[in-house]
């Protein structure tokens, strides 16, 4: 069910960013407004390089976990795909064990209270294809899924030829995520390895394939370059975070009418004065 936009508010006022981080706190209430006002799949975080992308996509995972159980629905399983280079900085933001450092402490108001915290304190790494071969499955409403918590993947592990011979990464990419974060996206945008977990045959707008078989949850896509990228890999872009098919060719066309009148500006510019 749908909320208001004065319960979106209300929900993102609970969670506190700290002092001079209202931008940020200002980013979660209308990322959150298009989940579950206008009841979006995913949105695109974009914010510059050091602006705190990290701590907003955790901020709305902590408020959709609580959303989630106050509404009595599950929200148990959370995915970050990044690539090898950003697995420890992921696992240090969720980590608590540094005073004053990491997510968790935003959550300290709520002691053991807030729903997110059973999250926190079950957090997965895998770097390597290796790495998950300890873990096990559990079956739930007669499917295998990996057990609850947060899994931080490095995205390259996540290959057809390591799924099948490796089950637990085979798990991983069975099993549906209430919410997936993607960081870097624009790498997805452009057509990298990475991009066949979400369309392995190879079209990012037939949302009906991939990992979880394209029935995970939400999804947030992290990104501080999208207006580098050309029209069509905007697009990619976009249809990661699941946005409405029909929309999707008109953007293309509009961008590619923008990038056409703008390439017609800058040749008037280069001529001489007479």
């Amino acid at each position: 069910m749908a909320l208001t936009n004065a319960e979106v508010e209300l929900l993102s006022a609970r969670l506190k960013l700290g002092n001079g981080h209202e931008a940020q706190e200002r980013a979660v209430a209308a990322a959150l407004r298009s989940l579950l006002v206008e009841e979006k799949r995913g949105v695109v975080l974009a914010d510059e390089v050091g602006f705190g992308k990290t701590y907003e996509a955790l901020a709305i995972m902590a408020l959709l976990c609580e959303r989630a159980r106050a509404a009595r629905n599950s929200f148990d399983r959370v995915l970050v795909l990044c690539k090898s280079a950003l697995l420890e900085k992921w696992q240090e933001e969720l980590s608590a064990t540094r005073p004053e450092r990491g997510f968790p402490r935003y959550l300290d108001p709520w002691d053991d209270r807030h729903p997110a915290k059973r999250l926190l304190r079950q957090v997965h790494v895998i770097g390597r294809r290796a790495s998950g071969d300890e873990l096990r499955s559990v079956r739930e409403d007669g499917k295998l899924q990996a057990p609850e918590g947060i899994y931080v993947v490095n995205q390259d592990v996540l290959t057809p030829n390591n799924r099948e011979y490796r089950f637990f990464l085979r798990r991983l990419y069975d099993t549906i995520w209430d919410l997936i974060i993607v960081d870097e996206a624009h790498h997805y945008a452009r057509w990298t390895q990475p991009s066949y977990i979400f369309a392995p045959n190879e079209d990012m707008k037939d949302y009906d394939q991939g990992i979880s078989n394209g029935n995970f949850g939400k999804i947030l896509a992290l990104t501080a370059t999208p207006f580098e990228l050309e029209p069509r890999e905007m697009v990619r872009l976009l249809a990661l975070v699941r946005a409405n098919k029909g929309d999707l060719d008109q953007i293309e066309r509009g961008l590619d009418l923008y990038v056409k009148h703008l390439a017609h500006f800058f040749s008037l510019r280069q001529r001489s004065q007479n």
